[in-house]
């Protein structure tokens, strides 16, 4: 189903779609689903899960001296050439961590272990609609890590197939990337946002004491 049935069909297709464009598992469509699912993939389909099952991903935002690195997306379906933090889906038989760690490697080089991403610096868990592709307004459940990279980690730090160009950036210079349309995802900018506000971007032993008495840390 392509993106934005909500607003590209009229109100009787919709309804014939349903909502989300879920499926019914009574619904005609469905069965015949399930015979090609047994077709394609050897395996009968039950759940419909990428319709009625939240997608899993998680991301990272890392800071150095009170800036934000950005990546120019590259050969993506959603945000193509646009700036964005880093992340992706998690795999099956992964955890958010290790997912963090392998798409840090993949998209930009770096080799940052699963351990460094943690419940100390775990900055939200959201749980939302989602607003790319395929899964556009189906369920989500989402993690950033914030994560202050050493000179050394960073020293790998290099382009790929899948991001082109780097940015650090500091609050006004994300607000101006917004206004000029050059960030992929309005929800990126806005948790970049809040991260600023609550000083995430600063890395000093005064914030994280003040954090651990607010119980943001385990």
């Amino acid at each position: 189903m392509p993106p934005n049935i909500n607003k590209r069909f009229p109100m009787k297709l919709k309804h014939l779609y349903g909502k989300h464009a879920c499926l019914n598992r009574k619904d005609p469509r469905f069965k015949i689903l399930q015979v090609l699912s047994l077709v394609l993939f050897g395996r009968k389909l039950a759940y419909g899960s990428w319709w009625l099952h939240a997608a899993r991903s998680t991301g990272a935002m890392l800071f150095q001296d009170g800036k934000l690195l950005l990546g120019r997306r590259d050969n993506s379906f959603d945000g193509n050439k646009k700036f964005s933090t880093f992340g992706g889906f998690v795999d099956n038989f992964e955890t958010f961590a290790q997912a963090t760690s392998r798409e840090l490697r993949e998209e930009v080089c770096l080799t940052i272990l699963p351990v460094k991403f943690n419940t100390r610096n775990l900055f939200c868990m959201d749980q939302r609609r989602s607003s790319i592709s395929e899964q556009h307004d189906m369920p989500s459940v989402s993690t950033i890590y914030i994560y202050h990279p050493t000179k050394e980690e960073l020293s790998t730090l290099a382009t790929t197939k899948e991001v082109s160009e780097f940015k650090w950036v500091d609050e006004e210079d994300l607000d101006a990337m917004y206004k000029k349309g050059e960030l992929a995802f309005e929800h990126n900018y806005k948790l970049a946002k809040q991260a600023f506000a609550e000083g995430w971007h600063l890395e000093t032993p005064e914030f994280h004491i003040i954090h651990e008495r607010n119980g943001t840390y385990d």
